[in-house]
């Protein structure tokens, strides 16, 4: 039997309410950019060679200066032709809803470089000196590679002069973007540059040979007015990089300054500090720089890292290097290998430390992950201001062949949970250094060939009988 339904006040409400959200969805569909198409060696506007020897530099730029001025979106297709486009000067994109299709390899040939000029490949941003966004920017290639000519450093090394831009992606301020299938070679400064962006994501891609800085670089800029007033906009804000190798760079593999919500996933990062850097080499590094200590401002922009899946190996300096206020190592491989051993050159206090950590306020997890071959400390924590709680909380790690085992200074909590030390002549556990401690809490250990465990002075101190100290 069919129910009669009564329609009472209440459903012209709810058909009311539905045309709205329905009316949402026409509106939000009609809103998403609709991409026009343009092959860069057939148009009406210019057209580009890629043969491999003809300068394409003002063929292309007559186009991107075309597409900047124009409130189309447009979807840029590089095709094959198996030879390289050759650019002898920097491309520079100043408007959003733009997606780059690259299909063949570029070569990067300039050779002049002045402080006011740049040495990027690809600068993409409203304007060198503005925070003004640029919304939805996509770089998709496929195992494409773009060489920055990092080799032609005449003007630099004379000068003393590193530039201020001498990458080969160079992302500012641009706001929901993502490159992926990119081979980033001999750059000068760096391979890629995220430069106070939000929700990029990084994927699939290479970083090797730079000649002055690092393979990737996220960096924000903690400051926006003179009286060192925060902008959280500045940061950089949810950045998320999967898939990705980077090797063989003068500095750091992989590094992030002034960022919230960070995510390296399954990345690799070997054999980097070729020769004296900044960092002085290393595999993976992440700094807020301490401003929660040295400012007494907000710092809500200090937020989680996450190190998901990766290696580090065979770097100058350290294997993962972490200052924030909240970090997760998890699932990492880490074998402190140093590179040049004999050689100090370069070398910093983290140097030989697989992981080197610190907090001004929040806790960092170290879970399921390995360290072998470390010059020094296998894990060094340190918490900057003994003033501020923080934690470092470690479960189910194995340590081999390490000269030393875990530091931590001035934590209020020490949590260590299954834990495998083989090899680690000196110290394997060193909690001697600072503050008094308030819980250590230490259980499921296994020692093979370990010296003395320095545990140290706490309120409250709790071991299973599988340690002795």
């Amino acid at each position: 039997m069919l129910r009669k339904i009564k329609f009472n006040f209440i459903y012209p409400g709810i058909l009311v309410i539905l045309f709205f959200i329905a009316t949402l969805s026409v509106h939000a569909a009609s809103s998403a950019p609709s991409y026009i198409t343009l092959d860069v060696t057939n148009n009406s506007i210019a057209n580009c060679k890629i043969d491999g020897s003809t300068d394409d530099f003002k063929s292309l730029n007559k186009i991107i200066n075309y597409i900047n001025s124009s409130p189309s979106a447009y979807i840029l297709l590089f095709p094959y032709t198996g030879k390289s486009m050759v650019l002898s000067d920097t491309i520079n994109i100043t408007r959003g809803n733009i997606i780059l299709k690259l299909n063949c390899n570029i070569q990067f040939i300039k050779s002049k470089y002045s402080k006011e000029d740049s040495m990027n490949v690809f600068e993409i941003g409203y304007s060198r000196y503005s925070r003004t966004p640029i919304y939805n920017v996509q770089i998709i290639g496929n195992n494409i590679e773009i060489n920055g000519n990092g080799d032609n450093l005449s003007y630099i090394e004379k000068s003393h002069t590193k530039p201020n831009y001498g990458d080969i992606i160079h992302l500012r301020r641009v706001i929901n973007g993502s490159i992926s299938g990119i081979i980033c070679n001999n750059a000068v400064e760096n391979g890629l540059r995220v430069y106070m962006c939000q929700n990029i994501t990084v994927e699939n891609c290479e970083f090797k040979n730079t000649k002055l800085d690092n393979g990737l670089t996220v960096m924000g800029l903690p400051v926006y007015t003179d009286d060192w007033t925060y902008n959280d906009e500045t940061c950089n804000n949810n950045i998320a990089v999967r898939n990705c190798t980077s090797h063989n760079n003068k500095d750091v593999g992989f590094s992030a300054s002034i960022c919230r919500n960070v995510l390296f996933d399954t990345c690799t990062s070997y054999e980097n500090g070729t020769s004296n850097g900044f960092n002085a080499g290393g595999g993976f590094s992440h700094e807020c720089l301490g401003f929660s200590t040295y400012y007494d401002q907000p710092t809500t922009w200090n937020g989680l890292t996450t190190f998901y899946n990766c290696k580090a190996y065979n770097n100058q300096n350290y294997g993962i290097y972490t200052d924030a206020n909240g970090t997760i190592i998890n699932k990492c491989i880490i074998d402190g290998t140093i590179q040049n051993k004999n050689d100090n050159y370069g070398r910093s206090i983290y140097g030989g430390n697989a992981i080197y950590a610190m907090s001004a306020k929040g806790a960092i997890s170290i879970i399921d992950t390995t360290i072998k071959n470390s010059d020094s400390y296998a894990i060094a924590y340190s918490n900057s201001s003994a003033s501020i709680d923080s934690a470092l909380n470690i479960q189910n790690i194995s340590i081999t062949n390490a000269a030393k085992g875990i530091y931590c200074l001035n934590a209020a909590t020490i949590i260590i949970n299954k834990a495998r030390l083989t090899n680690i002549p000196t110290a394997p556990l060193n909690f001697l250094d600072g503050d008094k401690k308030g819980t250590i809490y230490l259980k499921n250990f296994t020692t093979a060939n370990t010296g003395k465990m320095l545990i140290g002075n706490a309120d409250k101190l709790i071991v299973d009988n599988t340690v002795s100290y």
